[in-house]
């Protein structure tokens, strides 16, 4: 047809040349099926530079097929082999991270290659906490060649990840063939043209830092512990408090072995006592304002002389931190965890425990996890034992360290961090009411939209809720998290055993630990002033309070 002759034409005029056209490019047939074939036989042989050289790409994947947010299932095993597929054509071996755990359990033939591999491809699609973790390590050992990819409906919690994520949709039936195709080619583009907006490392974008190097194989013996800290000393300033970084969840997290709840805003208070006591500036981190790990808070994971860990939670900016930190840093760093939410993977680490009390304010026996955490601080801050899994794997890597200190940008960022007497956040605001009065919660939320567009104050109330969310956890979360909890209280919202059995208790709690602003909002008579309230103490006491007590708004109650 005159179709089939145009396009022959059109082949014949491409010869070996592509042809941009805006975002689209026309590769011409013969190079496109020369692309996706990885050389073999006589061709290979011909390139011995190439084939001498091995590169190998390490692919950060789950496992088997999982179910996405959204319920469709997505085949990770399918995604591993079209990601193969694009590796394998740019001459590079492909290892997959169950092969090198199943090969070496000690954990140290993994951060081998995450420190050697030519390219890490890290596949976010279906959260996995020991992915985040490596992926944080390997953005700490090397400043480019690392691609994080992910499935559309992939949402994550760190922005400056997910803006820059290689994306690939996936249907009720797996991958389809045109996908995978666009898919491999603009992996290969990415990688052969070392395009650095996917493959560079936030934590040398400022160019601050040398990243970690073997010490020359002919020097005998191990880094000394002069050496690992050397950093720190570099970074610190005259005079100063020694430093603390707490990497921690925020609000209600779970325990999957038992599916026990905790609130983590209980013990961030007696850790920070602690580090307080024995002359540190104690700082949370917290990503919910700005959304990202940026320069300043990259700084501070290199710079802080102590950085605690609180492994009990599967949140992926705490565990990316974590592994940036022991990829930048030697020594320093402490993990603890409440018993029943260890990730696996750092089980045979050394990790202090405690105890949560459930949702009462407080851990179990807190004077004695606090004698505890300061002795583990002061062994970390005096001993420079090397702590870091990577440096315990790789005991010849000479750690990151400064190329010039301190005139470099977002120094001063990083002291108005530290100059906080905690985290700043956004007040959070919760309102709690019978679904008999939601009148007057509809009158009420346009007063507060206005603040919240502006940054001045953040929202939830149980309209937010969408269909599938987990609504109790959801739930949990707001009242762990608030900061002020409006009560729109009328004899309807006494009558609601949920408001008044599982949501009231906790919220009573947390405002007699000094956590919470409890605002009444009293919408007309009822028996509030003969109701009395019952929560547990920070010591698991039973209390009992009146609401019409407290200072509140509106009609005669």
């Amino acid at each position: 047809s005159g179709d089939d002759e145009r396009a022959q034409t059109l082949a014949q005029t491409l010869g070996e040349h592509e042809i941009r056209v805006g975002g689209v490019v026309l590769t011409p047939p013969a190079r496109l099926w020369r692309q996706w074939q990885p050389p073999e036989g006589d061709e290979a042989a011909g390139r011995p530079d190439e084939a001498s050289r091995h590169k190998v790409c390490l692919v950060l994947i789950g496992a088997g097929k999982k179910a996405l947010p959204d319920r469709r299932v997505l085949d990770l095993d399918q995604a591993y082999r079209m990601i193969r597929t694009a590796v394998t054509g740019l001459a590079m071996d492909c290892l997959r991270l169950d092969d090198l755990r199943s090969a070496d359990d000690s954990g140290g033939a993994v951060y081998q290659r995450l420190l050697d591999a030519d390219l890490v491809v890290c596949d976010l699609s279906r959260y996995d906490d020991a992915l985040a973790y490596l992926l944080g390590v390997r953005l700490a050992l090397r400043p480019s060649r690392t691609l994080v990819v992910a499935e559309q409906s992939y949402r994550g919690t760190v922005d400056n990840l997910t803006q820059r994520l290689l994306r690939y949709e996936t249907q009720d039936d797996g991958i389809a063939i045109e996908e995978r195709a666009r898919f491999v080619n603009r992996l290969r583009s990415i990688v052969s043209e070392e395009d650095h907006d996917y493959l560079r490392s936030d934590v040398y974008a400022d160019g601050s830092l040398l990243p970690p190097e073997r010490v020359d194989a002919g020097v005998p013996g191990k880094v000394s512990a002069t050496e690992v800290s050397a950093t720190v000393e570099i970074a610190r300033r005259e005079g100063s408090r020694a430093r603390c970084l707490v990497l921690q969840a925020f609000g209600v997290q779970s325990a999957l072995a038992t599916g026990r709840s905790y609130s983590y805003d209980e013990s961030y208070p007696i850790i920070r006592e602690t580090a307080d006591s024995l002359g540190l500036k104690c700082v949370r981190f917290d990503i919910h304002e700005s959304r990202a790990i940026d320069g300043p808070m990259l700084r501070l994971l290199q710079e802080a002389e102590l950085v605690i860990g609180d492994v009990s939670s599967k949140v992926e900016h705490v565990l990316l931190s974590l592994g940036i930190r022991f990829g930048l840093c030697p020594t320093g760093t402490l993990l603890i965890a409440a018993q029943d939410f260890i990730p696996i993977q750092f089980a045979k680490m050394r990790i202090l425990r405690y105890q949560p009390m459930g949702m009462a304010p407080g851990i179990e026996d807190a004077a004695a996890f606090q004698s505890a955490l300061a002795q583990r601080i002061k062994e970390a801050l005096t001993t420079s034992a090397v702590d870091s899994p990577v440096y315990l794997a790789l005991p010849t890597l000479r750690p990151a360290r400064p190329r010039t200190y301190p005139d470099v940008e977002g120094t001063d960022a990083i002291d108005d961090v530290w100059a906080a007497e905690d985290v700043v956040t956004t007040p959070k605001i919760l309102v709690i009411y019978s679904h008999h009065d939601s009148e007057a919660l509809k009158a009420f939320q346009p007063f507060l939209k206005p603040l919240e567009r502006d940054g001045l104050v953040r929202y939830w109330d149980d309209t937010l809720l969408k269909s599938g969310d987990d609504w109790y956890a959801e739930i949990e979360e707001a009242l762990a998290g608030a900061s002020v909890a409006v009560l729109f209280i009328s004899q309807h919202f006494l009558a609601s055993d949920f408001i008044v059995r599982e949501e009231l208790p906790r919220l009573l709690a947390r405002e007699h630990a000094g956590q919470l602003k409890l605002l009444p909002v009293f919408l007309g008579p009822s028996t509030v002033a003969d109701t009395d309230f019952t929560f547990a103490d920070p010591q698991g006491k039973p209390r009992k309070t009146k609401l019409d007590r407290q200072q509140g708004y509106g009609a005669e109650h």
